[in-house]
């Protein structure tokens, strides 16, 4: 049979790499009013992305289980900011999670204010346990917190 002209010994390799690295979500604000323990407050979480989110993604707020036991269900959520409405909004455990239904670009002017109301406050005075917030979609984390 003939000569190889030209070969190749890595034809049909593939090069594996890392799964994708999600971005930081950068906390701009929280803010708790009124931040009275005991009491029924409305809170607030300003965030920056880095990572666009599709329509359907998802944004998880999860509040420390061992100072928060008693979350509203169902909760009452909005969203301000780059993205103004959610296709729904309900609690997981100790995370609310919304599901967006327009996509997000991230940038600096883009910022999102998620407010979740009527959660009852911890009720011995002093501060909490940090809070964690993730942007996910199709069950793939895009941006979390590093709190």
């Amino acid at each position: 049979v003939g000569k190889n002209f030209a070969s190749s010994t890595s034809f049909g390799n593939v090069v594996m790499t890392t799964s994708f690295l999600s971005g930081v979500l950068s906390f701009n604000s929280f803010v708790v009013q009124p931040s009275n323990a005991g009491v029924n407050g409305k809170y607030t979480f300003n965030i920056t992305g880095s990572s666009s989110i599709p329509a359907g993604g998802k944004i998880t707020i999860t509040f420390p289980s061992n100072q928060y036991s008693d979350l509203p269900t169902p909760p009452v959520c909005s969203i301000t900011g780059a993205l103004t409405t959610f296709v729904t909004c309900f609690l997981s455990g100790s995370s609310f999670v919304l599901t967006t239904d327009t996509a997000y670009a991230p940038s600096s002017a883009n910022w999102l204010a998620i407010t979740i109301y009527n959660v009852k406050n911890p009720t011995t005075v002093g501060t909490s346990s940090g809070f964690t917030i993730t942007t996910s979609y199709g069950g793939v984390t895009l941006d979390s917190t590093n709190t």
